[in-house]
C-alpha cells in the first residue's frame, strides 16, 4: 500500500499545480488515499466519472420529484454523497495508480462539474425548498463565472483552483446536504424563505468573489504582459 506521500509528490509532478484549501481537504485526502488502495482495477477513473454524472442526474430528478414526495431530498443527499465519492476518487485513483492523463481528465472534469451543477441548481431552485427557479439559474451563472476564472488561470498561470477561498465542492455538499434536511424535518412556507434568503446570499458571495479573484488574476497579468514589455522594448533599443 503506498503512503500519503506519494499523493504529494504525484500532484507536484503535474504539469499544473493543484490548489485545494478546503477546511477538510486534509481529512478528505487521506480517506480517498486509503479507499484508493482497496478499489478493485475494474473501476476506471472514467467509470467513476460517468458514475458521478449519473448520480448528478438522480439529484436533479429528486429535487423535482421533491414537490410529490419529500422523501426527494433525503435520495438526493444520499446521492450527493454518491458524488462526492466518485468526483473525488477518479482522479484520486488515476494519481494512486500513476495512470494521470492532466489535460483530458482536467477537460472532462470540469465538463462534468458544469453538467452537475445545472443538474443540481435548476431543479433545487424549483424545489419546495427555495420556490424560485430565478435562484437556480442564478446559482449556476455564479458558478460558471468561478469556472471561466478557473479556467483562464489554468491557462495563464498553470495553477487549477479547487477551492474557493477555505470552502470546496465537499463543503457545498455539506451544506446542499443540510439544506435538504432542513425542510425534509421542517417543510414550512417559513423554513423555505430563510433557505431562499441563505441560497441568495451564498449566490451573491460567490458573485463577488469571482469578480474580485478575477480582478486579481487580470491585474497579476498585466504586471506580467507590461513586464515582458518592457523587456522587448529593452532589447530591441539595445
Amino acid at each position: 500500500m503506498k503512503n500519503e506521500t506519494s499523493v504529494l509528490d504525484a500532484e507536484a509532478a503535474m504539469p499544473i499545480q493543484r490548489v485545494h484549501e478546503g477546511l477538510l481537504h486534509r481529512y478528505e485526502r487521506q480517506l480517498l488515499w486509503w479507499c484508493a488502495a482497496y478499489m478493485p482495477e475494474w473501476l476506471t477513473p472514467d467509470k467513476l466519472t460517468i458514475g458521478g454524472l449519473l448520480a448528478s442526474i438522480v439529484i436533479g430528478i429528486a429535487y423535482c420529484m421533491s414537490w410529490r414526495s419529500l422523501w426527494g431530498f433525503p435520495i438526493a443527499s444520499i446521492f450527493l454523497v454518491v458524488h462526492w465519492y466518485c468526483d473525488s476518487m477518479d482522479g484520486t485513483i488515476a494519481r494512486y495508480r500513476d495512470r494521470c492523463r492532466p489535460s483530458y481528465g482536467q477537460f472532462v472534469d470540469i465538463f462534468v462539474d458544469n453538467l452537475s451543477m445545472f443538474c443540481w441548481f435548476v431543479p433545487l431552485g424549483y424545489s419546495p425548498a427555495i420556490n424560485d427557479p430565478r435562484i437556480g439559474f442564478m446559482l449556476c451563472i455564479a458558478f460558471y463565472l468561478i469556472v471561466i476564472k478557473v479556467a483562464y488561470q489554468d491557462a495563464y498561470e498553470n495553477k487549477h483552483v479547487i477551492s474557493m477561498g477555505q470552502l470546496s465542492g465537499t463543503e457545498g455538499r455539506i451544506g446542499l446536504v443540510g439544506l435538504n434536511t432542513l425542510y425534509f424535518l421542517f417543510p414550512t412556507p417559513l423554513v423555505s424563505l430563510f433557505l431562499w434568503f441563505v441560497v441568495s446570499v451564498i449566490m451573491l458571495v460567490m458573485v463577488v468573489y469571482s469578480i474580485y479573484d478575477s480582478s486579481m488574476l487580470a491585474w497579476r497579468l498585466r504586471v506580467l504582459d507590461e513586464r515582458a514589455l518592457a523587456e522587448r522594448l529593452s532589447q530591441a533599443s539595445s
